[in-house]
């Protein structure tokens, strides 16, 4: 595929948005074999409410 082998790590403050724009390429990224994962200091309640789709 792709994408595979490929990591892609963000911030979720100002580096990382959730918007629909951002999450629909997220999903293509994913769709072709890439990996995408947030670091972030803010709790998971947050991070599970941005990400539940």
């Amino acid at each position: 595929m792709k994408y595979d082998g490929i990591l892609i790590c963000s911030d979720m403050d100002v580096t990382f948005e959730p918007t629909e724009q951002n999450i629909n390429s997220l999903k293509e990224f994913q769709a072709e074999g890439g990996k995408f994962s947030v670091a972030t200091g803010r709790n998971i309640k947050y991070v599970k409410k941005h990400f539940e789709e």
